[in-house]
């Protein structure tokens, strides 16, 4: 994360995505990345278990990540907002962030309090039958917001892009 005390791209394994990817990744992108282990079958992907936020602060589910996996967040995070089981069951990992706007499928009052406090509007939708599918909602989200691939561009991967 940009700003983090111990920079690295954190990504999970486990269910759906092979831990050897990882060094792939990092030599195509040119950045560290850090590896944990999604612990629960249901959390197949790392964006059910965390949410980055912001440069300094993310959203974490400590039950979907083994202890390894938590260390890390707080490694690379200078502020993480640790969910309750009720609240990484209720998805509230799997947001869209969009400058102070966070959009989640529920929250609850300590949540939405917390976030608030830090600034931001929470706006809960639901995704109905979107859950039996996957529960995801970022497959949802068409980042119309997102940087271009120039800012996100390192040695590395600029080099790849050009062959």
């Amino acid at each position: 994360m940009p700003g983090a005390r111990h920079p690295a791209l954190v990504c999970g394994y486990r269910t759906r995505t092979d831990f050897a990817a990882h060094a792939g990744l990092g030599r195509v992108l040119g950045v560290p990345i850090a590896s944990v282990e999604l612990v629960d079958d249901r959390d197949y992907h790392f964006d059910l278990v965390s949410c980055p936020l912001d440069s300094r602060r993310a959203l974490v589910a400590p039950v979907g990540l083994d202890r390894y996996g938590t260390h890390v967040r707080h490694r690379v995070v200078d502020e993480v907002v640790v969910l309750t089981g009720d609240e990484a069951s209720m998805f509230c990992a799997n947001a869209i962030v969009v400058g102070s706007t966070i959009v989640m499928r529920a929250r609850t009052v300590r949540l939405g309090r917390l976030l608030e406090g830090f600034g931001f509007t929470v706006a809960v939708s639901g995704v109905g039958e979107f859950l039996k599918a996957g529960r995801r909602r970022r497959c949802l989200m068409l980042a119309l917001d997102a940087r271009s691939r120039r800012s996100l561009s390192t040695p590395a991967l600029d080099a790849r892009l050009s062959s």
